[in-house]
Protein backbone atom coordinates (compact mmCIF):
# COMPACT_ATOMS: atom_id res chain seq x y z
CA UNK A 1 0.00 0.00 0.00
CA UNK A 2 2.59 2.45 0.88
CA UNK A 3 6.71 1.88 0.08
CA UNK A 4 7.34 2.98 3.95
CA UNK A 5 8.84 0.96 6.69
CA UNK A 6 6.41 1.68 9.72
CA UNK A 7 8.83 1.76 11.97
CA UNK A 8 10.76 4.98 10.63
CA UNK A 9 7.14 6.70 11.04
CA UNK A 10 7.24 9.38 13.38
CA UNK A 11 3.92 11.02 13.44
CA UNK A 12 0.89 11.34 10.52
CA UNK A 13 -1.76 14.42 10.18
CA UNK A 14 -4.45 14.67 8.25
CA UNK A 15 -5.26 18.08 6.08
CA UNK A 16 -7.82 18.61 3.34
CA UNK A 17 -8.17 14.84 2.31
CA UNK A 18 -3.77 14.82 2.12
CA UNK A 19 -1.91 12.68 4.71
CA UNK A 20 1.14 14.05 6.16
CA UNK A 21 3.33 11.23 6.73
CA UNK A 22 6.36 12.45 9.26
CA UNK A 23 9.47 10.02 8.83
CA UNK A 24 12.33 10.14 11.06
CA UNK A 25 15.02 10.90 8.70
CA UNK A 26 12.78 14.39 8.50
CA UNK A 27 11.41 13.41 5.02
CA UNK A 28 8.17 14.05 4.96
CA UNK A 29 5.70 12.30 2.31
CA UNK A 30 2.08 13.24 1.20
CA UNK A 31 -0.78 10.71 0.56
CA UNK A 32 -4.58 11.64 -0.38
CA UNK A 33 -7.48 10.04 0.55
CA UNK A 34 -5.67 7.45 3.03
CA UNK A 35 -7.60 6.13 5.86
CA UNK A 36 -6.23 5.98 9.29
CA UNK A 37 -7.96 3.15 10.49
CA UNK A 38 -6.74 0.87 7.50
CA UNK A 39 -3.20 1.81 8.54
CA UNK A 40 -2.94 1.17 11.74
CA UNK A 41 -5.12 -2.24 11.31
CA UNK A 42 -3.09 -3.06 7.62
CA UNK A 43 0.56 -2.13 9.72
CA UNK A 44 -0.09 -4.40 12.74
CA UNK A 45 2.02 -2.42 14.63
CA UNK A 46 1.43 -1.80 18.24
CA UNK A 47 3.09 1.36 18.38
CA UNK A 48 0.48 3.66 16.23
CA UNK A 49 -1.70 5.51 18.52
CA UNK A 50 -4.52 6.80 16.68
CA UNK A 51 -4.67 10.08 19.21
CA UNK A 52 -7.13 12.23 17.74
CA UNK A 53 -9.14 12.76 14.97
CA UNK A 54 -6.30 14.31 12.41
CA UNK A 55 -3.29 12.09 14.00
CA UNK A 56 -1.54 9.17 14.08
CA UNK A 57 1.66 9.18 16.39
CA UNK A 58 4.41 6.48 16.62
CA UNK A 59 4.24 6.01 20.77
CA UNK A 60 7.97 4.63 20.60
CA UNK A 61 8.95 8.33 19.52
CA UNK A 62 7.03 9.86 22.49
CA UNK A 63 9.36 11.44 25.03
CA UNK A 64 6.77 13.10 27.18
CA UNK A 65 3.43 14.24 27.76
CA UNK A 66 1.54 16.75 29.53
CA UNK A 67 -1.99 16.02 30.29
CA UNK A 68 -2.77 19.02 31.89
CA UNK A 69 -2.31 20.89 29.02
CA UNK A 70 -3.18 18.32 26.38
CA UNK A 71 0.21 17.72 23.94
CA UNK A 72 2.88 15.42 23.73
CA UNK A 73 6.70 16.41 23.56
CA UNK A 74 8.60 13.87 20.99
CA UNK A 75 11.88 12.71 21.04
CA UNK A 76 15.16 14.68 19.00
CA UNK A 77 14.17 17.33 16.46
CA UNK A 78 10.64 16.73 16.09
CA UNK A 79 8.81 19.14 18.18
CA UNK A 80 5.40 18.87 19.91
CA UNK A 81 2.06 17.60 19.32
CA UNK A 82 -1.47 18.70 20.00
CA UNK A 83 -3.34 15.51 20.51
CA UNK A 84 -6.08 16.53 23.68
CA UNK A 85 -5.80 15.76 27.34
CA UNK A 86 -8.27 12.28 26.89
CA UNK A 87 -5.68 11.19 24.32
CA UNK A 88 -2.66 11.91 26.46
CA UNK A 89 -4.43 9.98 29.46
CA UNK A 90 -5.13 7.20 27.30
CA UNK A 91 -1.50 6.59 25.76
CA UNK A 92 -0.22 7.12 29.36
CA UNK A 93 -2.36 4.02 30.17
CA UNK A 94 -1.20 2.27 27.49
CA UNK A 95 2.40 2.70 28.43
CA UNK A 96 1.35 1.90 32.01
CA UNK A 97 -0.70 -1.50 30.79
CA UNK A 98 1.45 -2.52 28.10
CA UNK A 99 4.92 -1.51 28.83
CA UNK A 100 6.62 -5.01 29.51
CA UNK A 101 5.48 -5.63 25.42
CA UNK A 102 6.81 -2.86 24.04
CA UNK A 103 9.34 -3.47 21.52
CA UNK A 104 11.68 -1.15 23.25
CA UNK A 105 11.50 -2.83 26.36
CA UNK A 106 9.98 -1.84 29.58
CA UNK A 107 9.37 2.11 30.32
CA UNK A 108 9.91 3.99 33.63
CA UNK A 109 7.24 7.27 33.63
CA UNK A 110 8.45 9.86 35.75
CA UNK A 111 6.68 12.94 36.49
CA UNK A 112 8.68 16.81 37.08
CA UNK A 113 5.25 19.44 37.88
CA UNK A 114 2.82 18.57 34.95
CA UNK A 115 5.18 16.66 32.46
CA UNK A 116 5.17 13.23 32.49
CA UNK A 117 8.65 11.69 31.15
CA UNK A 118 8.57 8.33 29.21
CA UNK A 119 11.82 6.67 29.11
CA UNK A 120 12.61 3.26 28.25
CA UNK A 121 14.99 1.34 30.81
CA UNK A 122 17.95 0.73 28.09
CA UNK A 123 18.16 4.52 27.33
CA UNK A 124 19.38 5.10 31.42
CA UNK A 125 23.05 4.70 31.70
CA UNK A 126 22.91 5.85 35.39
CA UNK A 127 21.06 8.27 37.61
CA UNK A 128 22.11 10.65 40.28
CA UNK A 129 20.60 12.64 43.12
CA UNK A 130 22.98 16.08 42.86
CA UNK A 131 21.72 19.27 44.06
CA UNK A 132 17.84 18.97 44.69
CA UNK A 133 17.94 17.05 41.26
CA UNK A 134 17.37 13.71 40.13
CA UNK A 135 20.00 13.84 36.91
CA UNK A 136 18.91 10.67 35.16
CA UNK A 137 21.89 9.91 32.15
CA UNK A 138 21.01 8.77 28.73
CA UNK A 139 22.76 6.47 26.38
CA UNK A 140 22.06 9.63 23.63
CA UNK A 141 24.22 11.54 25.66
CA UNK A 142 21.29 13.36 26.88
CA UNK A 143 20.51 14.38 30.51
CA UNK A 144 17.04 14.67 32.38
CA UNK A 145 16.61 16.72 35.65
CA UNK A 146 13.77 15.94 37.90
CA UNK A 147 13.21 18.59 40.63
CA UNK A 148 13.16 17.67 43.89
CA UNK A 149 13.22 13.94 43.72
CA UNK A 150 15.27 11.12 45.50
CA UNK A 151 17.13 8.62 44.58
CA UNK A 152 15.10 6.02 45.61
CA UNK A 153 11.69 7.75 43.22
CA UNK A 154 13.39 6.00 40.38
CA UNK A 155 14.55 2.62 42.38
CA UNK A 156 11.10 2.37 43.26
CA UNK A 157 9.02 3.14 39.51
CA UNK A 158 11.74 1.34 37.57
CA UNK A 159 11.49 -1.78 40.23
CA UNK A 160 14.11 -3.47 38.29
CA UNK A 161 17.07 -5.48 39.62
CA UNK A 162 18.76 -3.62 36.52
CA UNK A 163 18.94 -0.39 37.87
CA UNK A 164 20.93 -0.85 41.01
CA UNK A 165 22.39 1.76 43.57
CA UNK A 166 26.55 1.66 43.38
CA UNK A 167 27.67 4.91 45.45
CA UNK A 168 25.45 7.24 47.83
CA UNK A 169 22.90 8.97 45.79
CA UNK A 170 24.03 7.30 42.11
CA UNK A 171 22.53 4.00 40.40
CA UNK A 172 23.70 2.12 37.37
CA UNK A 173 22.24 0.29 34.71
CA UNK A 174 23.87 -2.84 34.86
CA UNK A 175 23.06 -4.16 31.39
CA UNK A 176 24.86 -0.26 30.23
CA UNK A 177 28.27 -1.35 32.47
CA UNK A 178 31.04 -2.28 30.23
CA UNK A 179 33.54 -2.95 32.88
CA UNK A 180 34.14 -3.06 36.83
CA UNK A 181 37.28 -2.55 38.72
CA UNK A 182 36.61 -3.85 42.22
CA UNK A 183 40.16 -3.42 43.28
CA UNK A 184 40.06 0.73 42.67
CA UNK A 185 36.33 0.80 43.07
CA UNK A 186 35.66 2.25 39.35
CA UNK A 187 32.85 1.78 36.92
CA UNK A 188 32.73 2.18 33.36
CA UNK A 189 29.85 2.82 31.24
CA UNK A 190 30.04 1.80 27.70
CA UNK A 191 29.77 5.48 26.60
CA UNK A 192 33.49 5.58 28.63
CA UNK A 193 32.13 7.40 31.54
CA UNK A 194 33.72 5.98 34.75
CA UNK A 195 31.58 6.27 38.55
CA UNK A 196 32.54 5.66 41.45
CA UNK A 197 31.55 2.23 43.36
CA UNK A 198 30.97 2.92 46.99
CA UNK A 199 32.16 0.22 49.92
CA UNK A 200 29.21 -1.19 50.88
CA UNK A 201 27.55 -1.45 47.44
CA UNK A 202 30.25 -4.05 46.22
CA UNK A 203 28.03 -7.37 47.79
CA UNK A 204 25.04 -6.28 45.89
CA UNK A 205 26.69 -5.47 42.68
CA UNK A 206 28.29 -8.18 42.41
CA UNK A 207 25.40 -10.06 42.61
CA UNK A 208 23.40 -8.44 40.06
CA UNK A 209 26.78 -8.57 38.12
CA UNK A 210 27.00 -11.61 38.06
CA UNK A 211 23.51 -12.34 36.39
CA UNK A 212 24.52 -10.62 33.46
Amino acid sequence: MYPINVEEIVYMSKRNGITYVHLSDGVIKEYRYVSFIRIIRDSCNRNLFMCNKSTIVNIKYIYALDPTNGFAILKGKYGMLDIGIAYCHKILECFKKEYENLTEGKTVILRNHSIRYIIYLNEINYVESFDRYLRIHLGNGSELKISQKPIRYILDIANSDKLVSCARGIAVNIENVSDIDWTHHVITIKNGEKLKLGEKYIKELKQVWGKY
